[in-house]
């Protein structure tokens, strides 16, 4: 097998937690102490050699490299955790250990306080005035090198095809065990809301592409009059 044949698939969830700081406990009037991350239950390291988070410019650093991939529970995490005061977009840049393997950049919203759900994993829960915005995402990778696609395989069979969230006993992560995988109905009723939604639009497309060669006939028969009353051969 031809390594433009191999592909894998790196799955992985990315996020941030926040918990709030007790009163007067910190100088720089921080209100929140938080964590960024990307997690996995697939052994990250084989992959991944660092991820660069970009934080908002008021940091003192607000590019952190991070190439230690911690183990917490049965998770692979690469994370930093700092405080602060106000929500803000990070970047985050993953490399990865194939150097004929582009960086991914994934965009990121830290949020301190509680929000509609938007993600797919968990998105704004709260629970004790704690924090997590999450999502699931795959990471697909073509035409990659033997080895690699090997360790893939060699994963496979230590990995769920699914990824539950665990209790986490670690304390900065510890808000990674309050989320809740949405049930069978839920998921279901969701698909069958995007399967209307799809069908709607389709519907659509389709009555604005009858109208238009309707209009379009009606033209030609107007300029094959024309023509005709022109004496021009049509």
């Amino acid at each position: 097998m031809s390594s433009a044949s191999l592909t894998l698939t790196l799955p992985l969830i990315y996020g941030s937690l926040s918990t709030p700081l007790p009163p007067s406990t910190s100088s720089d009037y921080s209100t929140h102490q938080w964590t960024l991350y990307i997690r996995s239950y697939t052994p990250l390291s084989p992959y991944i050699k660092s991820v660069t988070f970009h934080l908002h410019p008021s940091f003192d650093r607000s590019v952190r490299v991070v190439e230690t991939c911690e183990k917490i529970g049965d998770q692979y995490v690469f994370s930093c955790t700092s405080n602060g005061w106000g929500e803000f977009e990070s970047l985050l840049k993953i490399t990865y250990t194939q150097p004929t393997v582009k960086p991914t950049i994934l965009k990121h919203t830290i949020r301190l306080y509680p929000q509609a759900t938007t993600g797919v994993v968990g998105g704004g829960k709260s629970t004790d005035q704690r924090v997590v915005n999450e999502f699931y995402d795959e990471i697909c990778f073509e035409g990659v090198e033997k080895e690699w696609y090997e360790e893939g395989l060699r994963l496979d069979g230590l990995t769920p095809p699914s990824l539950p969230v665990a209790p986490v006993t670690d304390a900065s992560l510890l808000m990674l065990q309050d989320f809740e995988e949405p049930n069978d109905r839920e998921i279901v009723g969701r698909l069958v809301r995007a399967v209307k939604f799809v069908e709607g639009e389709i519907g659509m497309v389709k009555d604005r592409i009858l109208r238009a060669n309707s209009e379009l006939e009606q033209a030609r028969k107007i300029e094959g009059i024309n023509n005709l009353g022109s004496g021009r051969k049509v």
